[in-house]
């Protein structure tokens, strides 16, 4: 997919999940298939209904690493990509306590720690970060340019100070001459 490789577009969608969880559930906690339609406004395949709900129950104990092995099929096709996609960010999501999936009924089901995340939002502390380094790297050109500038202006009063020493040496040891006599 052609988003995947926009950093901002996947933390949206971690966002995303959370917000429908936050704001579109009323006991916070909705199904696979609903969560695919909310998001992606279409209804999941049932070959991929199926396959999601040996899928979670396979995940809820298991390691990340695992998962790979799970994905047999190319992923070149927009709803596996979409799907896939939408799995491991939940994945993702568990693995970081904001959301548990149940086993009995597989229901997402978000954490306190998930809203409170929510609030904070994955793509403002992005921007936020982002921001910080921008702000870190002006700060430091600022500095060196203010360093060379110091560095002249610093030059140019050792100059000025070697000058003033060199006359007041010529003024103490000269003879005072009176040429108009």
């Amino acid at each position: 997919m052609i988003n995947d490789k926009n950093i901002i577009d996947n933390l949206k969608l971690l966002d995303k999940i959370l917000e429908i969880l936050v704001r579109d559930c009323e006991s916070y906690d909705i199904t696979f298939s609903d969560l695919y339609f909310k998001i992606y406004n279409r209804v999941l395949p049932n070959d991929l209904d199926l396959f999601a709900t040996g899928f979670f129950r396979m995940i809820v104990d298991k390691p990340f690493e695992d998962l790979d092995e799970m994905f047999n099929e190319p992923k070149s096709e927009n709803r596996k990509a979409e799907f896939i996609k939408l799995i491991e960010a939940c994945y993702y999501l568990k693995s970081e306590n904001m959301i548990r999936i149940a086993n009995d009924n597989l229901l997402i089901h978000i954490t306190y720690f998930g809203i409170l995340k929510y609030s904070k939002s994955y793509v403002k502390e992005y921007e936020k970060l982002l921001s910080d380094e921008t702000r870190l790297i002006n700060v430091e050109t600022f500095q060196n340019k203010m360093s060379c500038w110091m560095m002249f202006l610093t030059g140019l009063i050792a100059l000025g100070t070697l000058v003033a020493m060199i006359y007041y040496i010529f003024e103490i040891f000269s003879r005072h001459v009176d040429f108009c006599t």
